[in-house]
Parts: structure tokens; C-alpha cells; sequence
């Protein structure tokens, strides 16, 4: 059997174009889809890609997607896994209902860890590679992103644990940091962000409500594309000498500067940079 590829979140953006990537390079890729909709999309992509139904915010989800995963191996070991699906809501933290705070939570961290734990029997020792997608605000937190930063930092611990913990049987681990990526997620900020509007008070349209607007208009206009990212996702996989962390996009690496300016200066620089 050729090498397989598990990925939760391959329904649309940056699981897509990685999902066919793979597929193009030989890989079986077990492709995590929300919907019938999407499962139907992947499964016209390519003869490689095996769609699957896969919410990691639901056990019984997960659960099922690891049954159809062992069911299609058989003897055979998987060679990877891609821990892809996120989710980001811009709004100022006071205006975030609890239950999207819980969701952004569920899905980005709670949910990789989730898929990562029950993926992990299915791993050959000394072979296997874990691929999870991060964040540039996992490095240098974004007003406005306050739910999204916090999983993504969140994600930065849990890798370097895991990585050594990993390391002991073999198993490679790398994380994916973009930056702002032009993905269906960043376009649809836009929309989302003038739903906000419309539910806030006045008070709190005249605080926030230019920030917000501020943000969602920059993550539209992100020039980095889907490929991109997939592109170093690949690499992660193929490289015989894979790197602990790939980082794309200008923004990213002007990032992984600025992340070590003293507190005071980082936040000058992001209340000019956002008109504050």
C-alpha cells in the first residue's frame, strides 16, 4: 500500500490544496470532511484521497474516522498525520459569546490534541511523521484574534512537549506557522465581522468597532496563498531531515522579529500598525 496520510480539516483552504499535494505525490490521504458536500469535492480531486466524515470537536466523530482509517490499513501502519482544522472569530473578547469562545477552543486546541491522541496507536515507531498547522499569532498575539492567539500559543507548548515525547519512539514532529493566509477562513471574516457590528452597542462599536474592522480587512487582503503552506506541509513529510517549524509568509518572518521587541514596543507598534 502506499504510504497514508491522515488530515483532519481537508475540506476546504489550506487541507485542500494539501490534501490534493499529496495525493499528486503518491500519498493515500484520509481527508477530514465536515459534510457530505465536501466529501463529494475531495473525492473528484484525485483516485489518492479517501474522504471521511470528521468533527474533532465530537468523540464519536473521531472515533468512527479512526475505525475507517484502521478498516482501510489493514496490517499496514499509517505513515502520517496532518492535525489541519481551525477556525478563527475577530471580535473584541468582551463581545465573543461564551459559546463561540468554547467552540474556537474545542476546535483549534482541544480538537488537535483530541485527533492526535487517538491517531497515535495507528503510527509505525522509527517511520511516522505529525504534522500540525499553528499560527504566527502562536508567536505574537493579535488584538482582536484574543480566542484564536490563545490556542495557538497554546498549541506552541503542547508541540514542544509532545516533540520530545515523540522523539523517544522515532516519530518526527514538525509545526506548520503561517502567517496571514488567503484562505475561504480569512475571506469570510469580512462577512462575520459585519454581523458583529450589527449586535454591538454604540459604546462598544465606537472601541472596537474600527479594530475588528481593521483586522478582518487585513486578513482578507493576505497575500500568502493555501499552496503555499501546503507546499511546506509536504516537505514536512518528505524531507529525510524535517525542520521543528516552518514558517511562511513575509508577515510570518516579520513576526519571529518583532516577537522579541520588550512588551512595550510590540504593543506601540501594533496600535500604529492598527490605527489605535
Amino acid at each position: 500500500m502506499q504510504k497514508a496520510i491522515l488530515i483532519s480539516g481537508a475540506g476546504g483552504g489550506i487541507g485542500n490544496a494539501g490534501a490534493l499535494q499529496l495525493a499528486l505525490a503518491g500519498y493515500t490521504v484520509f481527508a477530514g470532511a465536515m459534510n457530505d458536500a465536501e466529501m463529494v469535492a475531495l473525492r473528484a480531486m484525485h483516485a489518492n484521497i479517501k474522504p471521511m466524515l470528521l468533527d474533532v470537536t465530537q468523540d464519536a466523530s473521531i472515533e468512527n474516522a479512526i475505525k475507517f482509517v484502521s478498516s482501510e490499513l489493514g496490517s499496514e501502519k499509517l505513515f502520517g498525520l496532518w492535525s489541519n482544522g481551525g477556525i478563527m472569530r475577530i471580535s473584541a473578547f468582551k463581545n465573543l459569546p461564551v459559546s463561540e469562545i468554547k467552540n474556537v477552543v474545542n476546535v483549534n486546541l482541544l480538537g488537535a490534541m483530541l485527533i492526535i491522541h487517538a491517531t497515535l496507536p495507528l503510527l509505525e515507531r522509527n517511520q511516522s511523521r505529525v504534522v500540525i498547522t499553528g499560527s504566527a499569532t502562536g508567536m505574537l498575539a493579535s488584538p482582536a484574534a484574543s480566542i484564536y492567539s490563545a490556542t495557538k500559543w497554546g498549541l506552541e507548548g503542547f508541540v514542544d512537549a509532545l516533540r520530545i515525547e515523540l522523539g523517544i519512539v522515532g516519530i518526527r514532529l514538525s509545526l506548520i506557522e503561517p502567517g496571514l493566509v488567503n484562505s475561504p477562513m480569512a475571506v469570510a471574516a469580512t462577512p462575520a465581522v459585519d454581523a458583529l457590528l450589527a449586535t454591538m452597542n454604540e459604546q462598544d462599536k465606537k472601541d472596537y468597532g474600527g479594530l475588528v474592522r481593521t483586522i478582518a480587512d487585513t486578513s482578507a487582503k493576505a497575500s500568502t496563498k493555501p499552496e503555499a503552506v501546503a507546499r511546506a506541509m509536504v516537505e514536512a513529510f518528505t524531507s529525510a531531515t524535517p525542520k521543528v517549524r516552518y514558517r511562511v509568509g513575509i508577515d510570518r518572518k516579520a513576526v519571529g522579529v518583532l516577537r522579541h521587541f520588550p512588551d512595550g514596543v510590540k504593543d506601540f507598534l501594533q496600535r500604529k500598525i492598527f490605527g489605535l
